[in-house]
């Protein structure tokens, strides 16, 4: 969606935007792995979040909150942050 459409959706309205996507993504990996790595090894689970999201809400969250160097170099992927974030907004 463009700037200019994204004004035009939210002319007039309050947005609702989605609120607890890191926790959803969380409790469905364990321990310390960080629930950005759905994005790479389970996309399904990632758009069934998001499809359950877009049924409450008007704009949604992508599942990139830690996609950055320095917490995915903890799981040996700090070289992989643009491809895990560009797939996560593709989702």
């Amino acid at each position: 969606m463009t700037d200019s459409e994204l004004r035009k959706f939210a002319e007039g309205r309050v947005l609702i935007l989605e609120g607890a996507f890191g926790t959803m993504m969380q409790a469905a990996v364990p321990g310390n792995v960080p629930p950005e790595i759905m994005t790479l090894e389970q996309p399904g689970q990632v758009v069934a979040v998001h499809e359950a999201y877009t049924e409450l809400a008007d704009v949604i969250c992508t599942n990139t909150f830690g996609a950055n160097r320095v917490k995915l170099d903890v799981v040996g992927l700090s070289d992989r942050v643009r491809e895990l974030n560009e797939r996560a907004v593709g989702l």
